[in-house]
């Protein structure tokens, strides 16, 4: 056999595994799906539980109806996590739905007791994580709701239409970003039996500055049991409501 005809040979062997591998295969791999990943870690000491219900939610901040808010969600069942070790899990949430040119953010909601409700027990990002469309990385923490002895509780713009699950007395505070060298402010609202503990302005910046923003807080607490409700919307107080503004609400169920 001449050197020509083994070349033929060879390359005729070649191109039948390539076409058996491309069929093998299905011809074409599916293209990959968008994905954000990153780790979740708890803040604190003591970190202990089992069988818990993490729930990761990429939200559209720049849409004001919270029921359309979420864009995205992973649910991650059966975390466990015991005294002493790592206490650190990682996630990976599909973004395939993002947009160029929007503003999202993360929030992450440890569910410990099963309830579905943000309460004593859980886990929540209490500050803002913002992110855009072809972000791949972003790390996150995570702290409990209520410490050891000390109730914790603090709510972001992130867990706007939450419902949380609180004893008489015991006090929850509102965290909003505010910039009212613009004009906007947030118009908040409290259902009677509601005590107004805190109502205070942090500047982010030693400036009066237009764009110097910060965070407004209201510290809140109910001496009775039964349902309330905190709602606010971010305006200008001599604009008209358009439906377009940026809303809050947070469902707070006292009990005795």
């Amino acid at each position: 056999m001449t050197t020509h005809g083994r070349s033929i040979i060879i390359h005729t062997s070649l191109m039948l595994v390539l076409v058996f591998t491309m069929a093998l295969s299905g011809c074409v791999d599916p293209p990959a799906q968008n994905m954000l990943t990153g780790t979740i870690s708890f803040e604190g000491q003591n970190i202990s539980f089992s069988n818990a219900t993490a729930y990761v939610t990429i939200k559209d901040a720049s849409i004001a109806d919270t029921a359309s808010r979420v864009v995205a969600e992973q649910t991650i069942q059966g975390l466990s996590i015991t005294q002493g070790t790592n206490s650190t899990f990682l996630y990976a949430v599909a973004t395939g739905k993002l947009e160029q040119g929007k503003e999202y953010s993360l929030s992450v909601h440890v569910d410990v007791d099963g309830n579905g409700n943000i309460s004593q027990a859980d886990y929540i990002t209490t500050q803002r994580y913002p992110l855009i469309a072809g972000l791949k990385t972003l790390d996150a923490v995570v702290q409990k709701v209520s410490g050891d002895g000390a109730m914790f509780k603090i709510f972001t713009g992130e867990q706007s239409g939450s419902s949380v699950d609180l004893k008489t007395g015991e006090p929850v505070t509102i965290r909003l970003e505010e910039n009212p060298t613009t004009g906007y402010s947030w118009n908040m609202s409290f259902t009677p039996g509601l005590e107004l503990m805190k109502d205070e302005f942090f500047s982010s910046a030693d400036t009066e500055l237009v764009g110097a923003g910060g965070v407004h807080e209201w510290t809140v607490k109910a001496n009775s049991a039964g349902q309330y409700n905190v709602s606010g919307i971010y305006k200008r107080p001599w604009e008209d409501i358009t439906g377009d503004e940026d809303t809050f609400n947070l469902t707070l169920n006292i009990s005795s």
